[in-house]
């Protein structure tokens, strides 16, 4: 059984809670991104979530290029959770399934849960496990501190 992972400097930081003296090892700096492709794998809600977290997430420093891809299974992850919702909604809780006797031929039907139940509870469970390691979910941002911006110019120490 191994320990916990240990948290990246920079979380510690942010939590305020990082010392010196316990840092044993030197974190790899990944350099911030500017930008991000967006992925045209995705469906329109994983888009949509895409063009918000990334927009903020670049904002405020905290992806580089490497973290695309996780933030692409993140996206893609919550667009499938919805799509499998949506379709639930449209074709109801229950489905008929065909009933057929052992000559393979069919004699009726019955109610089973819809399949697509499965595929939109993992979804979110996988959406969630990820939504945690960004610091997406409110518990999670509670843990977190950022430093306050500074609102002064860039150029106000040429005045």
């Amino acid at each position: 059984m191994a320990g916990r992972r240990p948290l990246p400097k920079e979380i510690k930081e942010a939590k305020g809670t990082f010392r010196e003296d316990r840092h044993k090892y030197e974190t790899v700096n990944v350099p911030k991104a500017l930008t991000l492709e967006t992925p045209t794998e995705l469906n329109d809600w994983g888009l949509k979530l895409w063009n918000v977290i990334s927009e903020d997430f670049l904002r405020i420093g905290l992806v580089g290029r490497v973290d695309a891809g996780s933030l692409f299974a993140l996206c893609n992850e919550f667009g499938t959770y919805c799509h499998a919702d949506s379709l639930i909604k449209e074709r109801g809780l229950e489905i008929d399934e065909d009933i057929y006797t052992t000559k393979g031929e069919l004699c009726g039907t019955r109610k089973v849960p819809n399949p697509l139940l499965k595929t939109r509870n993992e979804a979110f469970k996988n959406y969630n496990s990820m939504c945690s390691k960004f610091g997406i979910t409110p518990v999670d941002r509670v843990r977190l501190s950022a430093p306050k911006e500074d609102k002064q110019d860039d150029f106000s120490e040429f005045d």
